[in-house]
């Protein structure tokens, strides 16, 4: 599906505005070069990321944004952030998660907004509860190779076997004698059992 919004967004390039505006980097021939997003009171760039930081959060993004033709309202960057943030376990700035939405190509509805709005659909993973109760699917397996564990009852809770945190909520994450069947710790993404397991890691 073309993703929306990009004619209207090349011609605001370069405008000044108040709460969020766009630079373009040109040639000596006016050729754009590269993007950069800027934000009120907040001017940090997706190039500050490590390569690595880079590489998952984009991955990220792929694999969890959906686009639509029409723009998507109660949701913006800065709450998508946080949830790429629980997931991936990478801080990043609104304004860099804007220019890393750029990048995979999503453009905002009006860029003169601090928070950017987009023509993504509702259904994408990022606005969907998984199997352990978060928004938002882990890394991609392809982009970052996880360890192997094992649930492990203690304490009086199921947690993980590498990282020790509890894998859920809830009456049954509390009970010896019910075993765990997520596939994947929602906290450092150690795959349980030793059989790799298949993208999408988490159950939709």
């Amino acid at each position: 599906m073309k993703k929306t919004n990009e004619a209207r967004f090349y011609e605001e390039v370069d405008r000044p505005g108040f709460y969020s505006w766009v630079k373009a980097l040109r040639n000596k021939d006016g050729d754009i070069l590269a993007i950069e997003v800027y934000s009120k009171d907040e001017g940090h760039h997706f190039d500050e990321l490590s390569e690595v930081e880079q590489e998952k959060v984009l991955a990220w993004i792929q694999a969890n944004v959906q686009p639509r033709e029409t723009p998507l309202e109660g949701h913006t960057s800065y709450g998508m952030k946080h949830v790429l943030q629980h997931r991936t376990n990478i801080y990043v700035t609104n304004n860099q998660f804007k220019e890393a939405m750029l990048l995979c190509g999503f453009y905002p509805v009006c860029i003169d907004e601090l928070n950017w709005r987009y023509s993504i659909s509702k259904a994408s993973p990022i606005f969907q509860e998984q199997e352990d109760r978060r928004c938002g699917l882990l890394i991609p397996e392809c982009v970052m190779k996880y360890p192997h564990a094992d649930w492990v009852y203690n304490n009086g809770a199921w947690e993980c076997g590498n990282c020790g945190e509890e894998g859920g909520t809830g009456g049954k994450w509390y009970d010896p004698d019910w075993q765990p069947t997520l596939e994947q710790c929602p906290y450092c993404g150690a795959i349980m059992g030793d059989k790799d397991a298949p993208f999408p890691i988490v159950k939709v």
